[in-house]
């Protein structure tokens, strides 16, 4: 009866909602940073922002920040989360640069924009990828989980994009690989 149960719609609909509230209304408790991790995150972000970067990161802080808007879910956030979020942003994208294994790749690495990076139906990979590089250098669950949510957040503000398009791996879409990864991490971290 439970298997039952869970392939119905409504209880799909009622996780998602579960989900959004976890990730968006607050249930999600953020971590402290150490001092140290703080200081390696910042020598691998990325620096120099393109034109096309500048005006998502731009777009991203007006939507996440106004009074009102109707593609955002929940109040206003502070500047200090965005803010966070496009620390995280800058960190991945270094990251996608520098470090990201891309023997497997079939093309050319995309541009380094939220768009194209957060936007990729590979985000879940890559936000695995990213992690295991973190804890190869000591990295704390604690910062893990606190990225992994940016980067969660990061792709719902890509979702209201026209352009995107949702996709599965192994029935999974990136929104439910970034959730289970940011539960894993919230989960060693506690």
């Amino acid at each position: 009866a439970l298997a039952e149960l869970e392939d119905t719609e409504d209880c799909d609909e009622l996780a998602e909602i579960a989900l959004e509230e976890e990730l968006q209304l607050g249930a999600y408790v953020e971590y402290e940073v150490s001092e140290q991790e703080l200081s390696f995150s910042k020598t691998y972000a990325i620096k120099k922002l393109s034109k096309a970067l500048e005006g998502e990161i731009a777009a991203l802080k007006h939507r996440r920040t106004s009074e009102l808007c109707r593609h955002r879910t929940g109040r206003a956030v502070l500047n200090t989360t965005v803010d966070s979020d496009i620390s995280t942003l800058k960190r991945f994208l270094g990251w996608m640069r520098d470090y990201r294994d891309r023997s497997d790749d079939d093309g050319p690495p995309p541009a380094l924009t939220i768009a194209c990076v957060i936007g990729s139906p590979c985000l879940g990979k890559w936000c695995e990828d990213y992690i295991t590089w973190l804890r190869s250098r000591e990295v704390g669950w604690a910062s893990i989980a606190n990225y992994t949510n940016s980067l969660y957040s990061l792709l719902t503000f890509v979702a209201t994009s026209d352009e995107y398009e949702l996709t599965y791996e192994s029935g999974f879409t990136c929104f439910d690989m970034l959730a289970n990864l940011r539960r894993q991490a919230h989960g060693h971290a506690s």
